[in-house]
């Protein structure tokens, strides 16, 4: 197994705003291969139910009143999530954390060395 085996998953909280063309969009600023990194939408229970009961995580739109005044809409999780081909998962990660990106690269070497 080899890098050539990863995947990357990037999931809207805000589908509304995120529609598949302004996902497109983003994928194409960022150099984003399509074979190998998903930019996946859908309907916004689904993709909560998803990520507060799949994948642990948190997510929630703001509500009006106290939007901050950066204009956020919504709030997510720091936290990345790697999963293994059983859709177990293997580890959380905090996006923000040196030393966690230092372990998600380790993580997942180890794992697609594993190749599970």
């Amino acid at each position: 197994m080899d890098e050539k085996d990863l995947r990357l998953v990037s999931i809207t909280v805000d589908p509304k705003r995120d529609t598949t063309k302004v996902l497109t969009e983003y994928a194409t600023r960022f150099g984003a291969d399509p074979a190998r990194w998903f930019f996946l939408t859908g309907e916004k229970d689904t993709i909560y139910r998803l990520a507060q009961e799949g994948f642990r995580l948190g997510a929630a739109e703001i509500p009006h009143e106290k939007r901050p005044l950066s204009g956020a809409t919504h709030t997510h999780s720091p936290r990345l999530v790697l999963v293994d081909r059983k859709a177990q998962i293997r580890g959380y990660y905090i996006s923000t954390d040196g030393e966690a990106m230092v372990r998600l690269r380790r993580d997942l070497k180890k794992l697609l060395r594993s190749g599970e």
